[in-house]
């Protein structure tokens, strides 16, 4: 007796197919090193591919189905290694089976895996497999159950009329193209989410819902996973009919022949607009202030590391300013802490009007801006952005406010004032201060009892 061990401690014989998954029909158990030798016959249920292996790997009973499925004899079947049939199956004679089937299948037949599979003629074909743990009189075992999956392989009867009316009803986004990427059939699923209707799609490419945010790049990369007759997955932008962007998880898969010739292309979308989209937002609050729209500290720290990380690869310098607004805390005192936002937005728009596209600037919290200005470091450009942080703070608008504040500013070089973000930090962060207790517009330039050892400061002193 062949008995099924399940985690609910049931057990049944072969004769309660349901409980193996499936109903065999025709089958034959050659099991000499265990003692059987049985041959069954039930009624036959169509489509029903079915596998027991023992555990080493060994096919020990094979349905009708499944070796018609891999284009086998029966009889040949018998004693043939798993791999043999299906060579990405984790299951190897030299190891223990049961521990690696559980390790990749949910027990109890309930998790279907996609794999391929290879028949008689040596010809790969996607199937999809539950594997569940046998427990014999004497010795252990697995069942396998084996579903074709409908979009890949002509040879069992999935042509494309067939393959049209099978996803009509789907909720999916399916559409089909020729050997040349020409639609030839969308469902209807395809047009409530894209707003393309069939006959207007007809013979075009899918090119008609790019975006334009994916790369070329993207596409090659695509075309040569697919031309290689392999399948693509990946979440694509595209562009609906009404121009409004929406994001996919597309899945798509070669369509053979049974020579296994390339007819077809058929591809799935699931859309993941609202995924995507709530995974930006979150993004956008780790990494963006909330007040001034500007990078935040730690967006800020990861840019300062990747600029510390190009000079030295070049050899080159750049400039980190720390700005400060001089008594802002009276200006929440008096207007109220909507008022000083309004403020340091204004602040922070002004400052980014000043910067090149290469620059960073970003509020660390508080009053306290900072700006990452890649190549800085002759006296023309110490000049210049010191007078544009100077000019920054002479006319801001908050409300019904016209105000005149005055800024402070510290500047510290890479690598003469350091070469860690913590250095550089520090550094201008000190410059600022001292320039702080001036009370004035000013920028002011790491005093030489800072500067790295040996480092030649004049051409970016003389400026201060």
């Amino acid at each position: 007796m062949i008995k099924l061990d399940t985690h609910q401690g049931v057990e049944t014989t072969t004769t309660d197919a349901r409980m193996v998954g499936t109903t065999f029909n025709e089958m034959v158990l050659p099991l000499p090193d265990m003692g059987y030798n049985v041959r069954n016959r039930v009624p036959p249920l169509p489509d029903s591919a079915t596998l027991i292996l023992n555990q080493g790997g060994q096919i020990r009973l094979c349905s009708l189905a499944a070796g018609q499925l891999f284009g086998y004899e029966i009889s040949r079947v018998i004693d043939m290694h798993i791999n043999a049939l299906i060579p990405d199956l984790p299951l190897r004679g030299n190891t223990p089976g049961y521990n690696l089937a559980f390790a990749h299948f949910t027990p109890g037949g309930t998790r279907w895996r996609r794999f391929h599979g290879r028949d008689a003629a040596g010809r790969r074909f996607p199937v999809s497999i539950t594997i569940d743990y046998l427990k014999l009189d004497r010795g252990r075992g697995f069942v396998l159950n084996i579903q074709p999956e409908c979009l890949g392989h002509a040879q069992r009867g999935s042509g494309l009329a067939r393959l049209v009316r099978s996803i009509q009803d789907d909720d999916t986004a399916i559409f089909i193209t020729d050997r040349n990427g020409h639609i030839q059939h969308a469902n209807p699923a395809f047009t409530r989410l894209t707003g393309f209707p069939q006959a207007e799609i007809e013979g075009r490419t899918p090119a008609i819902l790019k975006s334009g945010v994916q790369p070329a790049a993207f596409y090659d990369r695509m075309w040569s996973i697919l031309n290689c007759g392999d399948e693509f997955r990946g979440v694509i932008a595209n562009q609906r009919k009404d121009g409004t962007r929406f994001y996919a998880n597309e899945f798509i898969r070669p369509f053979v022949d049974e020579q296994g010739h390339l007819t077809h292309y058929v591809a799935s979308m699931h859309d993941i607009t609202e995924h995507v989209l709530q995974h930006a937002r979150i993004n956008h609050l780790a990494n963006y202030d909330r007040v001034t729209g500007l990078p935040n500290r730690n967006l800020f720290l990861d840019r300062l590391s990747q600029e510390i990380h190009r000079a030295r690869r070049t050899s080159s310098v750049f400039a980190l300013a720390f700005v400060d607004l001089d008594d802002f805390k009276l200006i929440n005192d008096r207007y109220g802490h909507a008022t000083g936002d309004e403020v340091l937005n204004a602040i922070g728009t002004q400052l980014n009007h000043c910067v090149r596209d290469t620059d960073t600037i970003a509020r660390l919290g508080g009053d306290e801006f900072v700006l990452i200005l890649p190549g800085v470091g002759d006296r023309q450009s110490v000049l210049e952005i010191r007078q544009k942080i100077e000019d920054t703070g002479r006319h801001i608008v908050a409300g019904d406010l016209n105000l005149s504040l005055s800024l402070s500013c510290g500047m510290a070089f890479y690598p003469c004032d350091g070469k860690t973000e913590a250095q550089l930090l520090e550094a201008a962060d000190q410059a600022m201060y001292s320039i702080k207790k001036r009370r004035g517009t000013a920028s002011g330039w790491i005093g030489a009892e800072h500067q790295a050892p040996g480092c030649e400061r004049k051409e970016i002193q003389s400026a201060c």
